[in-house]
């Protein structure tokens, strides 16, 4: 029973360091493929 400011408050908190991490990830993955 979580209310709308914690279920938002945990998207941010998950969607901030996904912005950040996919990119990395791909740029390390093609740079581990080449």
């Amino acid at each position: 029973g979580a209310n709308t400011a914690t279920t938002t408050a945990l998207l941010g908190l998950h969607l901030v360091p996904a912005t950040v991490m996919i990119p990395t990830l791909a740029r390390s993955l093609r740079t581990r493929t080449d």
